[in-house]
C-alpha cells in the first residue's frame, strides 16, 4: 500500500485576504519550537502508517519556503528515518514567489525537494495588490525562471479567476503567460469568498466588487479553451499538466487514497477515521508533548465514504469506476445510486456513462457542484 504525506507549516508574512487556511504570521524564532513538534508526531504516528509505503510528501501552508532549507532537510529526513520512503517520491513545496535565489532554490533540490509549487494567483500587479500577495508579477515570472535553472523543472503554479475587480481581458493575460513559461502543471480556482477572511468581512459590508457572472463565464470558457490549446491536459476540475507531470500527491485525495497529516490544522484519512490536528500552532506543540491529544477525531459510515468516493472521483477526467467502486465497498453501484439518477445527469449533458466508467462531461465540469448534489446519500 502506498500513502501521501501531508506536513502544514503554517508560518506566512502576511494574511492574504482570500486564504482561509489556517495560518500565522510569527517572528522566526519561533520556526525550531514547530519543528521539534513535527519530528515529535512524525515518530508518534509512524505506527499509523506502518508497512506503507510513502511515495508523495508535501509540505504546505502557510509558506513552507519561511522555513528555510536547513529546517526542511532536516523534515525530509525525519520522514525517511520515521517512514517507509519510496526512492521515486514526489517531494513538493509550497513556495513564495517573491524572495527566492537561484541558489536558494538549488538548496532545496539538494535536501530532497523535487517539485515546486508556486502561489503565483495572478500575474496582474494590480490585482495581486487587491488580494494582499506580496510579490509582484515580475517576481513571480522570475521565480520560474530561477527555479527551473536550479534544476527543479518540475514546477506548479496556482492561478486565480473572478478576483475584485478582473477583467477576463486580465485573466486572460495571465493564462497567456503561465503557458510561455517552463511549468508543467498549473491549477485554476475561482474565487470562493469564505467566511472569516477579510474578503467575506468586505462582502458582509457590501464593499467586495466581484466580477459579473458572465465576465466571470468568460474567464473560465478562457481557462478551458486556452490551456489545452498550448498542450496542458485537465486531469481534474481545476488542475491541468503538460509532459504527463500530474500532482502524485493531489491525485491521493481525488482517488480517495490514504494520507497522513502533520502539524497544525493536518488533517489524516486513513481506513475509515479522519483525523484533523487543532488549527492553532501554539496549542499543536503544547499537544506535541502529552500524545497530541488537540485533535478531532471522525469515523466514517459506510454512505459517508461511498458519497466521498464518488465526490472525488468525479472531480478527475477519469471518473468514477463503478466495478471499481462495487470491489471497494462490496455493493454495486447501482444499488447504492439508482440508474434514473446517472439517466437524468446525462439526458442534462452533465455526464456520460462509458462502459463501466461515468465521467462529467466539459459542461458537467462547469457546473459540478449541480452534480454532486445528485449523488448525496447521507
Amino acid at each position: 500500500m502506498t500513502v501521501g504525506v501531508y506536513v502544514h507549516i503554517p508560518f506566512c508574512q502576511s494574511h492574504c485576504y482570500y486564504c482561509a487556511f489556517y495560518s500565522a504570521v510569527e517572528r522566526a524564532d519561533v520556526y525550531d519550537t514547530y519543528l521539534d513538534a513535527l519530528l515529535r508526531e512524525m515518530q508518534a504516528r509512524a505506527e499509523d502508517i506502518a508497512g506503507a509505503t510513502v511515495d508523495s510528501i508535501y509540505l504546505g501552508g502557510g509558506t513552507p519556503s519561511l522555513f528555510g532549507s536547513e529546517r526542511i532537510g532536516v523534515l525530509l529526513a525525519a520522514c525517511r528515518r520515521f517512514f517507509t520512503v519510496s526512492a521515486d517520491c514526489e517531494v513538493t513545496m509550497e513556495a513564495n514567489p517573491a524572495s527566492l535565489s537561484v541558489d536558494d532554490y538549488r538548496q532545496y533540490s539538494r535536501v530532497g525537494v523535487n517539485r515546486l509549487s508556486l502561489g503565483v494567483q495572478s500575474f496582474s500587479d494590480c490585482h495581486l495588490q487587491r488580494v494582499g500577495r506580496l510579490h509582484t508579477a515580475h517576481e513571480a515570472r522570475q521565480a520560474v525562471r530561477r527555479a527551473y535553472r536550479a534544476g527543479l523543472t518540475d514546477i506548479s503554479i496556482d492561478l486565480m479567476y473572478g478576483l475584485p475587480e478582473q477583467s477576463a481581458a486580465s485573466f486572460r493575460h495571465s493564462l497567456l503567460t503561465a503557458v510561455h513559461l517552463p511549468v508543467s502543471h498549473i491549477s485554476v480556482y475561482g474565487l470562493t469568498v469564505e467566511e472569516g477572511t477579510y474578503f467575506g468581512r468586505l462582502q458582509e459590508q457590501g464593499r467586495l466588487r466581484l466580477p459579473n457572472e458572465a465576465e466571470e463565464w468568460k474567464m473560465y470558457q478562457d481557462m478551458c479553451r486556452i490551456l489545452p490549446h498550448y498542450g496542458f491536459e485537465r486531469y481534474e476540475i481545476a488542475n491541468f499538466t503538460r509532459h504527463g507531470k500530474r500532482s502524485r500527491h493531489n491525485q491521493k485525495y481525488w482517488r480517495y487514497m490514504p494520507y497522513l497529516g502533520l502539524g497544525a490544522a493536518a488533517t489524516s484519512f486513513l481506513g475509515n477515521r479522519r483525523r484533523t490536528n487543532v488549527a492553532d500552532w501554539k496549542q499543536y506543540v503544547a499537544g506535541s508533548t502529552s500524545s497530541f491529544s488537540p485533535c478531532e477525531t471522525e469515523t466514517l459510515t459506510g454512505e459517508q465514504l461511498a458519497e466521498e468516493y464518488v465526490f472525488m472521483h468525479l472531480r478527475t477526467r477519469e471518473g468514477v469506476d463503478t466495478a471499481a467502486f462495487a470491489r471497494r465497498f462490496g455493493i454495486p453501484f447501482r444499488d447504492c445510486y439508482p440508474p434514473a439518477v446517472v439517466a437524468g445527469l446525462q439526458a442534462e449533458g452533465l455526464l456520460i456513462q462509458s462502459d463501466s466508467t461515468l465521467r462529467l462531461t466539459p459542461r458537467g465540469m462547469a457546473l459540478a457542484n449541480r452534480v454532486m448534489a445528485k449523488f448525496i446519500l447521507t
